[in-house]
């Protein structure tokens, strides 16, 4: 399980918390999907569980060129994809420090310790999503500005 390679430690996990796709936006643009605050958060907990040192860093992929995800979110089983030659690219953000995120608490349990009782947790989830966005979203227009000029 997940869980597992986290308590094993010496794992790479990438996740995609937003669906992983990166689209088009009304005007052409190519933007990255809003994560998922409760995912990422998941991650978090699962870290907090495993008692080893876990590293989180942002992951950006430009990829839309090569195989666009279809327009419409949750398609249709043996929906028509188009595979092209395009180059694909990968930033690896800094890493993502945790401790300057409030952590709210699970239940009564002060759960993860250190959790702080008196915060909302969805409003502290939320802004730990917008950064994360927020960086995977530069380190995206970065790429996509770069390989957005490749011509074959």
């Amino acid at each position: 399980t997940m869980q597992e390679l986290f308590t094993e430690g010496g794992k790479v996990v990438w996740v995609a918390p937003s669906g992983g796709r990166d689209r088009q936006d009304a005007n052409g643009k190519y933007q990255v999907s809003p994560f998922d605050s409760k995912s990422i958060e998941m991650f978090r907990l699962m870290a907090g569980k495993a008692k080893r040192v876990t590293h989180f860093y942002p992951l950006s992929m430009f990829t839309y060129p090569i195989c666009p995800p279809p327009q419409q979110v949750g398609g249709e089983i043996g929906e028509v994809r188009n595979v092209k030659y395009h180059p694909a690219g990968l930033y690896f953000g800094d890493e993502v420090d945790l401790s300057q995120f409030s952590e709210g608490c699970v239940g009564g349990d002060n759960f993860p310790e250190g959790c702080d009782p008196n915060a909302s947790r969805d409003e502290l989830r939320e802004a730990l999503a917008t950064s994360v966005h927020r960086t995977v979203s530069d380190n995206y227009r970065k790429l996509a500005d770069k390989l957005e000029t490749f011509k074959r």
